[in-house]
């Protein structure tokens, strides 16, 4: 329930203007028959609902310029995404899998994002759903769009592993080494590979090599995987799940902290990311090329339908909970300009125009 959460920790502040695919419904019926059809989640078809409930309300919400059969094989392949989620997450007889056997798996399944015939002969459910997908996402790309695709779903699986490894070592980490982990293994970098497939783009590599535009994607996105972190605590407490949390690093790190000032902790880290991201976002716009602007734009679709989402997919809905999020465009008082304290993103502020890397 949400009694326990601090005033405030469902209030997010959102400067962006949110948009919603119009077929939502429509799409939401077809991946719930294919999830079911696909025996997503163990066949059980009500646990497959649920999985193709929250693939057709990620695209709907945070990739609402998707379309067509695009639009399609990219929520059922969302459905299935869930799953090696669920997998690095997974508890057996009460403890953590074993690291080896989430390498294992995750391997396979990163392998056929590039190459979804490898184990034609030998595949699990899951892997089957995956090849379905990954060869309909295919055939409607172009070759870079794809290698891009591919690249950044295979960085995402394998970050997954090092939550595993962090669960089976069970000593918690600090915020330093929990934001580096958190920003793969929550999806960071797959979804920069869904944003080239649904604005349709190709941005070349010299601009999104440019420190500038890496820092203002990182940024942004990481505001999404915070925001992912504040509603799913929602879902965890009404499951009594023992989560790898941004406010647990920041007691590591500050072991006198209450449980309600390190989750308002969460929020002030958030909204200055956020901060930071407006202010490197406007600079690439300054003289980026049209696909890099429609670049940003998916990243401002995707920050701003996170959280309609969070609050709407069957996978973290928690009817005890009651409709208890909120937006406001009122930027937060007193944010901090400075870099946060932490090295493996402080050097996002080090591009803001006037400062050197």
């Amino acid at each position: 329930m949400t009694a326990d959460l601090p005033e405030g920790f469902l209030s997010f502040w959102m400067p962006i203007q949110a948009q919603v695919a119009p077929n939502r419904q429509t799409l939401t019926g077809e991946c719930v028959a294919w999830a079911r059809e696909k025996h997503i989640g163990g066949g059980d078809p009500d646990v497959a609902a649920v999985y193709g409930h929250s693939g057709a309300s990620l695209l709907a919400y945070a990739f609402p310029h998707a379309t067509g059969p695009m639009q399609r094989a990219l929520a059922d392949y969302s459905a299935w995404a869930f799953v090696p989620d669920d997998v690095a997450d997974a508890t057996i007889n009460g403890s953590p899998p074993r690291t080896c056997e989430v390498v294992h798996e995750l391997s396979r399944l990163a392998r056929m994002t590039r190459s979804p015939d490898s184990w034609a002969d030998d595949t699990t459910t899951s892997e089957n759903a995956l090849r379905d997908t990954i060869i309909r996402i295919r055939a409607h790309c172009s070759a870079v769009q794809f290698e891009r695709f591919w690249r950044r779903q295979e960085i995402w699986l394998f970050q997954l592993v090092w939550a595993t490894a962090l669960r089976e070592r069970g000593i918690p980490p600090g915020v330093n080494e929990y934001m580096a982990m958190r920003i793969g293994s929550v999806g960071l970098y797959a979804t920069q590979g869904y944003i080239h497939l649904v604005e349709n783009i190709e941005p070349t590599n010299a601009e999104l090599a440019r420190p500038l535009v890496q820092a203002a994607a990182e940024a942004g996105l990481t505001v999404a995987t915070l925001d992912n972190e504040r509603y799913s605590s929602v879902r965890e407490r009404a499951l009594d799940q023992d989560e790898l949390a941004l406010a647990s690093a920041l007691r590591v790190d500050s072991p006198g902290l209450t449980a309600a000032e390190s989750m308002r902790g969460v929020v002030t880290i958030r909204d200055r990311i956020l901060a930071l991201y407006l202010r490197l976002r406007d600079q690439v716009r300054t003289d980026a090329s049209p696909d890099l602007h429609k670049y940003f734009t998916g990243i401002d679709l995707v920050i701003a339908g996170n959280v309609a989402f969070g609050a709407r997919a069957a996978r973290y809905l928690n009817p005890a909970a009651g409709r208890t999020y909120q937006t406001t465009s009122a930027t937060p008082e007193g944010l901090s300009r400075e870099p946060l304290p932490y090295p493996t993103i402080a050097w996002w502020w080090h591009h803001l125009r006037g400062e050197r890397a």
